[in-house]
C-alpha cells in the first residue's frame, strides 16, 4: 500500500496523529502511523475499520490521513486482480444515464485498462468497497457446495418440483400444509447452508476448499449478475447497450442462487408472521418486495444475511419502503432531472480520476496505440 511519507505534507492536525506517551511500549499504539496505516489495509469492511478507528484518537487520526490508501488496500484484498476491471464496468453502468454521449467508450476504456491508481476520493473507494463485500459475502455462501454451478441449478430445480404444477408461481397461489413443509425444507435447508458456510453451523460439513482461481471466477459470474441487472435497467431507461457488453455474463449457477435466495425468502416471512404462506407469497409478489431484485446484489445480501432473523412485519415493511423510494426515481424519471440517483447516487466528483483515466486511453487508441473498439475485455 502506498502510503505518504511525510506526516508534515498531509493536512491532518498534528494533534490527531501524535501517540499518546502514557502507552507502553509494547501497545499497537507506540506504532508508527505508516504501520497503522498497513494494519488497517487488512481489515476486512468498513465496519471493522470505523470500530478500530473509534477506538483511539490516534487511530481516528491515521484513518483520516490515510483513508484514500487503506480503502485501496483493503479493496484489493478482497477483489481478485482479474476481476478489477468488471468491477469498475459494473460500478460506472449507472454514469450512462447522466454523461450519455461519449459514455460508452470511457468505460470501454476503464474495463481495458483498470486501475485503482486514478481513483482519488474516498467516496467513490467506499462505493465500491460496500459492493466487494457484498459480493465477497454472497460468493462465501455460494461456494460452500462442492460444484456450484450444478449444485444451485439443482437446488432451485427442487424447489420448483415441489410446487404442484412443477414451476414457481408468478402471482396468487394456493399453498396445502403438504406443499407447505416440502417448500420450507428447502427454505431450511439454504439457512443451514449459509450458516454453515459462515462456520455458524456446529457439526456441519465443512466449506468445500476451491483453489484461488475457481474462486476468482465465482466472484467474477457474482459481479457479472450485477453488471446484467444493471443494464437491463439502463436499457430500459432508453439507453442502447453496445455489443462487447454482452461478453460478461452470470453463469446459470448464480443466477439460479439469487433466485432461490428470494423465493426462499417468503416462506421465511410467512415462518417468522405465523401466517398462511399463500397469503405471504400473494401479497410479497404485489408489493415493492417484488421489485426489490431490481437493487441486485445489495437487496440479495440483505435477504442472506438477515432471513430468518429479522423478518418481523415491522422490518419487513421498512425494506419494502426503502426499495419503493430507491425504484421512485427509476419507475417514474419524468419527475426527476437526475434519474440516475434511482440507484446509488454516485456523485460526479467520485468519477473525475476514471475519466481522466479512460480519456488517456482513449488518446492512445486515436493515436493507434492500443486495439480498436470491437471486443470484449481482456480480463477474465
Amino acid at each position: 500500500m502506498e502510503l505518504p511519507n511525510k506526516l508534515t505534507s498531509l493536512p491532518t492536525p498534528r494533534l490527531a496523529l501524535e501517540r499518546q506517551s502514557r502507552t507502553s511500549n509494547a501497545s499497537i499504539e507506540s506504532l508508527p502511523p505508516e504501520m497503522i496505516g498497513e494494519i488497517m489495509g487488512y481489515l476486512p469492511t468498513k465496519h471493522d475499520l470505523r470500530n478500530f478507528a473509534a477506538s483511539s484518537p490516534y487511530f481516528a487520526g491515521v484513518l483520516k490521513a490515510y483513508k484514500v490508501p487503506i480503502l485501496k488496500s483493503i479493496i484489493k484484498n478482497i477483489i481478485h486482480p482479474s476481476n478489477l476491471g468488471i468491477c469498475l464496468l459494473t460500478m460506472g453502468i449507472l454514469q450512462v444515464t447522466r454523461q450519455k454521449s461519449g459514455v460508452w467508450r470511457c468505460l470501454y476504456a476503464i474495463s481495458r485498462q483498470p486501475t485503482l491508481a486514478t481513483i482519488r476520493d474516498a467516496e467513490t473507494l467506499s462505493n465500491m468497497l460496500d459492493l466487494a463485500v457484498h459480493i465477497h459475502y454472497l460468493v462465501t455462501v455460494y461456494a460452500y457446495a462442492k460444484h456450484p454451478d450444478s449444485f444451485w441449478r439443482h437446488a432451485l430445480q427442487k424447489y420448483a418440483d415441489r410446487w404442484p404444477d412443477g414451476f414457481i408461481p408468478s402471482g396468487p397461489v394456493y399453498i396445502c400444509p403438504w406443499t407447505k413443509e416440502r417448500l420450507h425444507e428447502v427454505a431450511r435447508r439454504l439457512c443451514d447452508i449459509r450458516d454453515a458456510s459462515l462456520d455458524k453451523y456446529p457439526g456441519a460439513e465443512p466449506t468445500s476448499k476451491h483453489d484461488e482461481e475457481v474462486m476468482a471466477l465465482f466472484q467474477r459470474e457474482m459481479f457479472a449478475a450485477e453488471l446484467k441487472l444493471r443494464c437491463d435497467r439502463v436499457a430500459e431507461l432508453g439507453h442502447p447497450i453496445p455489443d462487447w457488453m454482452f461478453a460478461e455474463g452470470p453463469g446459470d449457477g448464480v443466477q439460479s442462487f439469487l433466485e432461490l435466495i428470494w423465493c426462499c425468502s417468503v416462506h421465511t416471512i410467512a415462518k417468522c408472521w405465523n401466517s398462511n404462506d399463500s397469503l405471504v407469497w400473494a401479497e410479497m409478489n404485489g408489493s415493492s418486495w417484488s421489485l426489490g431484485k431490481a437493487l441486485g446484489i445489495r437487496f440479495y445480501v440483505s435477504l442472506a444475511m438477515h432471513m430468518p432473523i429479522r423478518a418481523s412485519k415491522g422490518e419487513i415493511k421498512n425494506m419494502c419502503d426503502a426499495i419503493h423510494c430507491f425504484l421512485m426515481y427509476y419507475l417514474h424519471p419524468e419527475l426527476y432531472n437526475e434519474t440516475y440517483q434511482w440507484f446509488l447516487e454516485f456523485r460526479s466528483c467520485a468519477w473525475k480520476g476514471l475519466w481522466e483515466h479512460s480519456l488517456e486511453y482513449l488518446r492512445l487508441m486515436d493515436e493507434q496505440g492500443v486495439g480498436e473498439l470491437g471486443g470484449g475485455t481482456d480480463y477474465f
